[in-house]
């Protein structure tokens, strides 16, 4: 389960090891100062597009960032894959049907819907409960291990 306190935590962690303050991580996400500082003080989670990009600019796991893990792994990440295709091979991977991973997760049919097209990407919690519904890694989710 997310818990917004222990990515603010991961996350600021993150930011004093680079000597960072929140304007110049903001810029280097392109998006705002104010919303680095809702991120922070976990008060909001970044979507799903600012989560990619600070994993990419941190080059860290995304279980460990999220505080779902204390470990960091030493391996080398792939690059995100989308979403949607990912998440169709896993659930072929599976055997799983959509109406199964449904139930499965009370999620709407319209959202696993958008996610499976490309049309929308998951939100922080969603994209944690899916990995949790699947039995993997949020890294092994998104496709970078």
């Amino acid at each position: 389960m997310l818990n917004l306190s222990n990515f603010s935590e991961r996350l600021a962690e993150f930011m004093q090891e680079k000597d960072l303050n929140q304007s110049t991580l903001a810029q280097a996400l392109h998006t705002s100062r104010p919303k680095i500082g809702l991120y922070l003080r976990a008060e909001h989670a970044p979507t799903y597009a600012n989560f990619i990009a600070l994993l990419s600019y941190f080059g860290c796991s995304a279980d460990y960032l999220l505080g779902l893990t204390d470990q960091t792994p030493a391996v080398s990440y792939r690059e995100v894959r989308p979403f949607g295709s990912q998440l169709r091979n896993l659930l072929r991977e599976r055997s799983l049907t959509i109406y199964a991973f449904q139930k499965k997760t009370n999620f709407s049919w319209s959202m696993i819907y958008k996610w499976l097209n490309g049309t929308a990407e998951p939100s922080l919690y969603n994209l944690v409960k899916t990995a949790e519904t699947l039995d993997l890694s949020v890294d092994e989710l998104l496709g970078r291990i």
